[in-house]
């Protein structure tokens, strides 16, 4: 039996004497607190880069987007104002010119009471200033 003890305890050295080396070998290649401020000061400069980079990339195309959409906005509401303030403008010149013409075709077309009693015309009868002038014209070529 004295054997099987030494057998034990040779068996329990070895395996004690097998974890402790293999302790310190690990301990020795395990990355300790500087390494790992090293490895995360090199890691830091590839991924801010890359991060950064996606973020232009993302907030330009969104203010292109938000910056069209105001724009385009902006645009229709200046179009819709100036193309109103242009019609009414037009509208104001038509209107004026259309009274004008109806000014003028009225005074045309209605006889003056100061026509009235005109020589070439029947006796109480008023002309217009227009028939006056035709027959003014039919005078003086010789129609008479």
């Amino acid at each position: 039996m004295p054997e099987r003890r030494v057998l034990v305890v040779a068996g329990v050295l070895l395996v004690t004497g097998t974890g402790a080396c293999g302790y310190l070998i690990g301990a020795g290649s395990a990355p300790n607190a500087a390494d790992a401020r090293t490895e995360k000061a090199q890691a830091y400069l590839p991924a801010f880069r890359s991060a950064a980079a996606g973020a232009r990339r993302s907030s330009r195309a969104q203010g292109q987007r938000r910056g069209l959409a105001a724009g385009r906005a902006r645009g229709r509401r200046q179009g819709a104002s100036i193309g109103s303030d242009r019609g009414q403008a037009a509208a104001s010149d038509e209107a004026a010119r259309i009274a004008a013409q109806q000014q003028a075709a009225t005074a045309a077309a209605v006889p003056s009471q100061g026509n009235c009693h005109v020589p070439l015309f029947v006796q109480g009868y008023c002309p217009t200033p227009s028939q006056i002038a035709q027959e003014n014209a039919a005078e003086a070529a010789g129609g008479y």
